[in-house]
């Protein structure tokens, strides 16, 4: 996992693949328009993505930094 997580290029990726779903459209209605047409595209991007190594340890990182940050569980709709 820390050689996946060293590097932006899981972002820059995901960003670049988001570019392409969606750079054509023009107009966005309203907010509720543009949150339903960037997770259309993530569900999309998701398929063509790899796995991130290790991603079965990511819920102890996320654990790990709400520790160390001493942040509490959010509730999550």
């Amino acid at each position: 996992m820390g050689r996946s997580l060293t590097t932006t290029n899981t972002i820059e990726n995901l960003n670049s693949q988001l570019g392409k779903y969606l750079g054509r459209i023009k107009r966005w209605v309203d907010p509720e328009m543009k949150a339903r047409w960037v997770a259309t595209a993530l569900l999309e991007i998701e398929k063509k993505m790899r796995r991130i190594n290790n991603y079965e340890k990511l819920n102890l990182l996320r654990q790990a930094i709400k520790s160390e940050l001493k942040l509490k569980q959010q509730n999550v709709a």
